[in-house]
């Protein structure tokens, strides 16, 4: 494993891999780790043919003075004068005081200090070039502005799949088996193939990558009401489902799994129920039907809570569930739990009173935003009656809906809320278990893009990884959100020129003022943004957190700019206003329409939003030491044989695989959060 990255050949910064000791000579390489071809902003798709603009990330024009010749000069070696931690910087060549620090070939901040060759460079010796609000002007990357080369037309640049800029179908190069999710072979037929994934298609058209019944409370006074109604339908859908998958007596003439109970005895599953009745672990199967286990199985057949046990019952084992659940529907009518229903969730938030102006108006534009998410086979929303956010008031926002898929309950008006939610809830239940997997086009995919914890290899390993996932998304069709606009400060004149039109050039700049102007309002500085846990991991100025930040968003063109609380309209890449705060950001990109979240970390953290949230590990310790909250390694990408074009690969089809169920770990851990942004007085 080498031990430095150098990101951009204009670099007089390298990236340490890992802990370096003072007195160590080392390596630098001229470029990022072999095989990784970090793609940085100015450099082409290929990384070759590099053009570095005179302008800084931040627009104000100050040149820049990559040390091309360091190389040459000293063979690629240097000597660390003092301790490299992994994922910090060090020092190339000599940097004079207020010298720029140049890494991903753009300046990262002014040298404090005179800075030797092998230095260790960080926030003790380094410090923002930033300032606060810019004037900035419109330079598209296809006539010479700084960021990736583009493809006006197509909305796409660099390598990965040609797409169609009118139809947004897939192109060459993005090969999936539309049936398992998965990469496959290309179509005989046509030479091309396309991306697609099982999902539930809604009768409005949306699509959804799950089928959940969701809780929606309109203010924070009936969040435990909320949380008991989930937990009682969460109960009686398990029993439900035990049911159908064989644990228990089920169906007219079917039950599958091991603890059927046969007229004269049979085989089932693992046990085997002799027809005289004979302990068969800790249950009897008697001939004429007595009590196994915790249920009574009669002769005739009866019910037994709510399931059903009738005379003749045959093992199916691993027969359809959709089968046993139509059995089960059968003979015992409105029991039937609907197999493809994920999950009932609540969604507890502190507002919905005491709000007012945007904050209040934020509460309602995301509520209604998860009202209507295709994620949510069906919608209970739960009101206390008197709060500010009532739902007379929130019925406008939501518009037409369909009467079986929302349902609204206002606790004050009821004698018995949990109750009365419950059998709400399991009507939703049976109006969601209609809705079936079936292959739908990637092209209809929204992917929200998110960073948290970050360290000195997000920008190395994690984020341009997520970025090139974008890009091929993209070019077959997709849709990819990118959010947390206080670290976009340092790196927006990257993404202002890649917008496909001045008008959301315009927006773009409306997006970075605005955030910038809210911080002024309430007296913090702009740029102090990098966290403890960034430092910590190598990151020293927003300008280095935030020029690896955006290498999320690939090299597309821009092409929608979202404020808070609205959805997605336009096909490709978009920008949505949010804060940096994870949970905040990540419930902003679901209400605005992800069906998935992709969250790179360097530090790991094990929250979840409205969607299911991959993490993402910049680091292969990480991903060691916390399996259960990372779902994908990144951090190969740092190791001699990482390769960014298998990983890309890899992360599509893992994609693509939770997009057509698969559970990530945070779902499996049963977390799933919500916040929303607020910024004004509470009453």
């Amino acid at each position: 494993m080498q031990d430095f990255i150098r990101i951009h050949e204009r670099d007089n910064v390298a990236v340490a891999l890992r802990d370096i000791a003072a007195g160590t000579r080392v390596r630098v390489p001229g470029d990022a780790a072999a095989g990784t071809r970090v793609r940085v902003p100015g450099d082409t798709a290929a990384g070759t043919g590099v053009r570095v603009s005179g302008d800084a990330a931040a627009g104000t024009g100050v040149s820049m003075s990559g040390d091309t010749a360091w190389q040459q000069e000293q063979g690629g070696m240097t000597t660390a004068l003092e301790d490299i931690p992994a994922g910090h910087k060090v020092a190339i060549c000599h940097i004079p005081a207020g010298g720029q620090v140049i890494k991903y070939g753009y300046c990262i901040g002014s040298a404090k200090a005179e800075i030797p060759a092998g230095s260790w460079v960080h926030t003790h010796n380094l410090g923002t070039a930033l300032g606060d609000l810019l004037e900035y002007e419109y330079r598209p990357v296809w006539e010479g502005g700084e960021g990736s080369p583009a493809n006006k037309e197509s909305g796409t640049a660099g390598e990965g799949c040609p797409a169609n800029g009118e139809s947004g179908t897939a192109g060459e190069g993005c090969p999936v088996d539309g049936k398992s999710g998965t990469a496959g072979d290309k179509s005989p037929a046509s030479g091309k193939s396309r991306l697609a994934f099982q999902g539930f298609r809604r009768p409005d058209g949306k699509v959804g990558v799950r089928n959940e019944i969701w809780i929606i409370p309109t203010v924070g006074c009936v969040n435990n009401v909320a949380t008991a109604i989930a937990r009682q339908a969460n109960d009686w859908l398990a029993d439900m489902r035990s049911a159908i998958s064989g644990s228990r007596c089920c169906g007219s003439q079917s039950a599958a799994g091991v603890g059927t109970c046969p007229e004269a005895g049979a085989e089932t599953g693992v046990e085997v129920c002799p027809e005289g009745g004979a302990e068969t672990g800790t249950e009897v199967c008697p001939e004429a039907g007595a009590e196994t286990g915790v249920e009574v199985c009669p002769e005739g057949g009866a019910e037994t809570g709510a399931e059903v046990c009738p005379e003749a019952v045959t093992q199916i084992g691993t027969e359809a569930f959709e089968a046993a659940a139509k059995a089960c529907s059968e003979a015992a009518s409105d029991a039937a739990p609907g197999c493809t229903v994920d999950e009932v969730i609540a969604f507890p938030h502190p507002y919905g009173c005491s709000q007012m102006g945007e904050d209040q108006e934020y509460t309602r534009k995301i509520l209604t935003d998860l009202v209507k998410h295709p994620n949510a086979g069906g919608v209970l929303v739960l009101g206390l009656g008197c709060e500010n956010s009532n739902i007379d008031v929130l019925k406008p926002y939501i518009g037409p809906y369909d009467e079986d898929r929302v349902k609204f309950l206002v606790s004050q008006e009821c004698q018995d809320e949990v109750a009365q939610g419950l059998e709400m809830v399991k009507g939703l239940i049976g109006y969601a278990a209609a809705f079936k997997r079936e292959p739908i086009s990637a092209g209809e995919l929204v992917i929200g893009l998110k960073c948290g914890g970050s360290d000195g290899l997000s920008g190395i390993t994690a984020n341009p990884l997520v970025g090139r996932f974008s890009d091929r998304l993209i070019a077959c069709g997709g849709t990819s959100i990118l959010t947390e606009v206080p670290e976009m400060f340092g790196a927006e004149t990257i993404l202002m020129n890649r917008c496909a039109n001045e008008e959301l050039f315009r927006q773009t700049v409306a997006l970075i003022n605005d955030f910038k102007n809210y911080f002024k309002s309430h007296g913090q500085t702009i740029y102090e943004n990098p966290s403890p846990g960034n430092k910590k991991g190598g990151i020293s100025t927003l300008e280095d957190k935030s020029l690896g930040c955006t290498q999320k968003s690939g090299s597309a063109l821009v092409q929608g700019v979202v404020p808070y609380g609205g959805t997605v309209e336009a096909k490709g890449l978009n920008l949505l206003s949010a804060p940096g705060n994870d949970l905040v950001a990540a419930t902003a990109l679901a209400a605005a329409g992800a069906q998935i979240v992709l969250f790179t970390t360097g530090r790991g953290t094990p929250f979840a939003s409205p969607v299911p949230t991959v993490k993402i590990s910049t680091n292969s310790a990480l991903a060691g030491k916390k399996s259960n909250w990372i779902d994908f390694n990144a951090g190969v990408l740092a190791e001699e044989d990482g390769s960014m074009e298998r990983e890309t690969e890899e992360l599509l089809a893992y994609v693509l695989e939770v997009a057509s169920g698969r559970k990530v770990r945070s779902e499996e851990a049963g977390y799933h959060d919500m916040a929303i942004f607020k910024q004004g007085v509470t009453l």
